[in-house]
């Protein structure tokens, strides 16, 4: 495979990506359990497929090169072990070792609300780094496969970060809710992603969409989006990476 990448980029690890990794390592067979359910369709073809947040277990089957990205090197070895032929590199989503425009498809399987900062603002600054970080990769057409969780309003996504926030300083957990040790989310609301598409030079070609219940309470919606990279425009703008 020509080489994509740029070396091993180091990072500061913030302390909240540390609460992140402890969390996905307490529960990973949950949630490797939990990404074996929501692959991509055998329908979905990619010369290159690059995952965000790949965890343990590949959003792909087919055979496609598939390269996976996480900042927790404990899930990466996993998959590893049981999925040799894939590419893994240990990176932070937010700025990837990886050349302009190089790759033809991204997949994110419930990433976005785990981007999580001291506060919600810095959080939002986050995904919004991933999308520029998506844009900068990505080719003319380029397909961008979402799974996510959205929360219904703004208010709910401000009330569930700083609630969780709480929870995990205390080491509070409700497991029944699906809040567990360590866990603290930013849930995105569906008009804050149409945003984010619509700003990243991205189109929507895909949607399907259910509602999110939790004890029979509406929370949002959850399902896949996926989006289209458009023909570069003038009227947008980006400060792409130097890589060498």
């Amino acid at each position: 495979m020509k080489k994509i990448y740029v070396g091993n980029k180091k990072y500061n690890m913030s302390l909240m990506e540390h609460k992140v990794i402890q969390h996905f390592l307490t529960f990973k067979k949950t949630y490797s359990e939990n990404r074996l359910q929501f692959k991509l369709p055998k329908k979905c073809k990619s010369l290159t497929l690059l995952e965000l947040g790949c965890g343990a277990v590949p959003v792909a089957n087919h055979d496609s090169i598939y390269i996976g990205i996480d900042i927790v090197p404990q899930l990466l070895g996993y998959m590893k072990e049981n999925n040799p032929e894939c590419h893994l590199i240990l990176a932070n989503a937010k700025q990837l070792p990886i050349r302009n425009q190089v790759i033809h498809d991204v997949a994110l399987n419930t990433l976005l609300h785990h981007l999580i900062s001291k506060t919600k603002t810095q959080s939002n600054k986050n995904i919004d780094n991933v999308f520029n970080e998506i844009y900068r990769i990505t080719k003319t057409n380029s397909t961008i496969y979402i799974r996510e969780l959205f929360i219904g309003n703004k208010l709910y996504s401000w009330i569930m970060y700083y609630l969780t926030y709480l929870l995990s300083e205390f080491n509070i957990k409700f497991p029944s809710l699906g809040l567990y040790d360590g866990t603290i989310v930013n849930f995105l609301t569906e008009k804050k992603l149409k945003q984010l598409i619509e700003t990243n030079g991205l189109i929507t070609i895909y949607r399907n969409l259910e509602d999110w219940m939790v004890k029979k309470i509406k929370l949002g919606k959850k399902g896949w989006y996926i989006l289209r990279k458009r023909i570069f425009s003038a009227a947008i703008t980006r400060t792409y990476h130097t890589t060498t």
